[in-house]
């Protein structure tokens, strides 16, 4: 299994995973799992781009090979018919038999170049899909990253609700019971204030 092919089978795992609500993992894990996965796809995207650099250099190199075979061969062409024109026929078929020879050398060549050229387009290829699959991997990393902290916002958000209300509760019973003795004084003053009043007309 090549270096592609375990990445897109671990992003597709991952992805499965991340999304299945009864997978779980602990947040830590999680993140190292993630970091893990980022790492080697950045690994399999520059070998890719590494592979790429090298094959269009040597297609290259066989582009250039083909266009310098091509001429000596377009030369010796030429050459033959000047040899017949002043009828060098020996030199002509010993020409000939070169030409024989550098054309089969000229169609391996083209060979060679149309399966370079093959190469460079699919690793052109794979290097844009990984690099599509890395940007997506990062930006759902980045939303989920996001929604985690969202969530525990909320959760803080509500425990701290719920300590509010136990607090203004207890406040309020505080209040009912401060409540309750002003009013249990205040009933003490008038009964004290009527009866001073019954005991001196």
């Amino acid at each position: 299994m090549n270096l592609l092919t375990h990445f897109r089978l671990a992003v597709q795992t991952w992805l499965g995973d991340l999304f299945d609500e009864e997978a779980y993992l602990p947040e830590a894990a999680r993140s190292d799992k993630v970091t893990t996965l980022l790492t080697e796809a950045q690994a399999a995207l520059n070998l890719l781009r590494a592979n790429l650099v090298e094959a269009a250099a040597q297609h290259k190199r066989t582009e250039l090979e083909w266009l310098e075979l091509t001429a000596q061969a377009q030369a010796l062409e030429e050459a033959i018919d000047d040899d017949l024109r002043m009828h060098f026929e020996a030199s002509a078929r010993a020409k000939s038999i070169q030409l024989v020879a550098l054309k089969e050398h000229l169609q391996l060549v083209s060979q060679v170049g149309e399966q370079s050229l093959a190469a460079v387009n699919r690793l052109q290829v794979a290097v844009e899909l990984l690099q599509r699959q890395l940007d997506t991997t990062r930006r759902q990393r980045l939303a989920l990253n996001e929604r985690g902290r969202l969530v525990d916002l909320l959760i803080s958000l509500d425990r701290l609700e719920r300590q509010l209300g136990r607090e203004e509760s207890l406040l309020n019973e505080n209040l009912q019971a401060h409540e309750a003795e002003v009013l249990q004084k205040e009933d003490w003053l008038t009964a004290r204030e009527e009866w001073k009043n019954d005991s001196h007309p």
